[in-house]
């Protein structure tokens, strides 16, 4: 995989391959829109467009997906319209644990379990909530087995990131997203700079023991 994504001519081709292919669902998404518009059921229809992963694409010398959580795999599309939703953007950090008291609040403020987890991207007039809805996202990644990427555990801030691994502390990560966007510097074994990242440390301990709903499916690729 390595000596693919540093052959230029290589990567190329699957990037404009990648990207064809996005143009492909855009396409067709937007066949299914025209369809609603034209059979009037545009108005009484939410369409929602999203994804469980992003790709990685040459990114970090990687290709496809995997057990990892950069930004390159934690960004994901998040695409709302239809019945009725006025048009707007949501600026800041927002987790797919907003989808579900997004729909509960357009479905007309339903109450659940989810409440203390997320937060509506959009309002009771379905016009989008532009403030940023919160400081930090998490996310979390358990295979079987004990491997080094068996458990993986991440907290990210519009400014920081820490990625932390239970069963391995050695192999803590900390990236400035200021500085270093693309984060290719780990400066979780810099004396100068690990002390600005305990405290998001600390925060992200908190999660690793947090109950777990019940499911039937064993989380994985």
């Amino acid at each position: 995989m390595g000596k693919m994504t540093r052959n230029r001519e290589a990567m190329l081709g699957t990037q404009r391959a990648y990207h064809a292919m996005v143009s492909h669902v855009d396409d067709c998404v937007g066949r299914v829109v025209q369809h609603l518009k034209a059979t009037g059921l545009w108005e009484n229809t939410v369409v929602i467009f999203s994804s469980d992963h992003g790709e990685l694409l040459g990114d970090h010398g990687l290709l496809w997906k995997g057990p990892m959580l950069l930004d390159s795999l934690m960004h994901v599309p998040l695409i709302m319209a239809g019945g009725g939703i006025q048009g707007g953007r949501v600026d800041g950090l927002t987790s797919m644990v907003d989808l579900a008291p997004t729909l509960a609040e357009m479905a007309g403020g339903v109450r659940g379990d989810w409440e203390n987890s997320g937060s509506p991207l959009l309002n009771q007039d379905l016009q989008v909530v532009a403030k940023a809805l919160r400081e930090e996202v998490y996310a979390e990644w358990d295979e079987a087995g004990e491997g080094p990427t068996s458990c993986l555990r991440m907290l990210r801030t519009a400014t920081q990131k820490v990625v932390c691994h239970p069963q391995r502390p050695e192999a803590l990560e900390c990236y400035d997203l200021v500085k270093d966007p693309q984060e290719c510097w780990n400066l979780a074994a810099s004396p100068e700079h690990r002390p600005e990242f305990e405290a998001l440390i600390q925060r992200l301990a908190g999660h690793w023991h947090r109950p777990r709903m019940e499911t039937s499916c064993r989380p994985g690729w």
